[in-house]
């Protein structure tokens, strides 16, 4: 094994004292009055030996690491991808890193992962989770001691600040849409019953229907161990059942929406021709189904600057503004060939 290569080494090579190593490599030179020349020869010795600084090390004395991490239920989600996404972009802008945390799906093991990030070097958490079950009591806007925020999610039973999207009014755009392409029989395809912005997304169902008398929307909810995917096709499957096969579906997550295409494909059932599909999030792939997916495009970008706002405030000691306390950013419509009144011809 190569020994490691110590500050006292670069020190011997290039003739000076320890600390004014710790001084060059810090980027306190000039504050400390070190020539330049005598500067660059440490960066030469600390180069030519390979030195690296210890990041635990530093991060020790100075208290401060400069992480983030974003904790979720479920990493194979496409929707956190998106959010993991937007959320490195805006923290690496601030120079800050950002790491990712899977918890238990039991509860009270949930708790146990959350609390022993005390421990971790996480100055600052964003939380991707279903529902508040899963975290301790929150106090002023922070969690486990460290400024904290929601993203993704939105609770009404927790002192931590939550960023979200408008689910109410991303459903009424998707119901709205389908009704308006001549839409009368809609299947919703519901995630799990437990989740807050399920019914959230019903509510805007609801009120969308209130405009179109003719139409009328039958649900299906995401069943057990059931993932989206699974969902998409499990609902078609009860429909064609049932013989209740809806004219239009609204999938209430892209990826229940692909599982919808291709129940409808292994079918013979033409999409848009005979049914037409809009999905919720506004994922990538999206663009790449076949036919391509009509969805409710999620602010990634907004969400993941509103979050990281709340949290830069926590870790300056700024108070939060109000309206950031529950913060809900409208969605908007991306219509392509899986909704189209128009649809190309293959």
């Amino acid at each position: 094994m190569v020994p490691k290569v110590r500050r006292r080494d670069v020190a011997e090579h290039a003739g000076v004292s320890e600390a004014l190593v710790s001084y060059v490599l810090n980027n306190k030179a000039a504050q400390n009055r070190i020539p330049p020349q005598t500067a660059e020869r440490v960066r030469e010795a600390a180069a030519k030996l390979g030195y690296r600084p210890s990041v635990f090390g530093r991060a020790l004395k100075i208290q401060k690491s400069n992480l983030l991490a974003l904790v979720s239920e479920d990493l194979t989600d496409h929707h956190t991808t998106e959010l993991f996404r937007a959320l490195s972009r805006v923290t690496q802008k601030s120079g800050f890193g950002l790491f990712v945390m899977e918890l238990s799906i039991h509860p009270a093991s949930a708790l146990e992962d959350l609390r022993a990030m005390e421990l971790g070097f996480a100055e600052g958490i964003f939380l991707h989770l279903p529902s508040a079950s899963k975290l301790p009591p929150g106090n002023s806007g922070q969690l486990l001691g460290k400024p904290a925020c929601v993203v993704g999610r939105q609770f009404s039973d927790t002192d931590v600040p939550c960023v979200e999207v408008d689910n109410v009014a991303g459903a009424q755009l998707a119901i709205r849409h389908l009704c308006e392409a001549g839409a009368q029989r809609i299947g919703v395809v519901a995630d799990r019953r437990d989740y807050p912005f399920v019914q959230e997304r019903l509510d805007g169902c609801a009120a969308a229907l209130k405009d179109f008398k003719d139409c009328a929307a039958h649900v299906y909810y995401r069943q057990g161990t059931e993932d989206q995917y699974q969902a998409g096709i499990a609902a078609v499957e009860e429909w064609r059942n049932l013989r209740l096969v809806p004219d239009a579906v609204f999938a209430m997550g892209d990826m229940i929406a692909v599982g919808v295409l291709h129940a409808l494909h292994q079918s013979g059932i033409p999409c848009p021709q005979r049914i037409k599909v809009v999905g919720f999030d506004g994922l990538p792939l999206g663009r790449y189904t076949t036919p391509s997916l009509s969805t409710i495009q999620q602010p990634y970008e907004a969400m993941a600057e509103a979050a990281f706002d709340v949290v830069r405030r926590g870790l300056a000691g700024e108070p939060a503004p109000t309206t950031t306390k529950r913060l809900i950013l409208v969605p908007s419509l991306v219509t392509r060939e899986s909704s189209s009144t128009h649809p190309a011809r293959s």
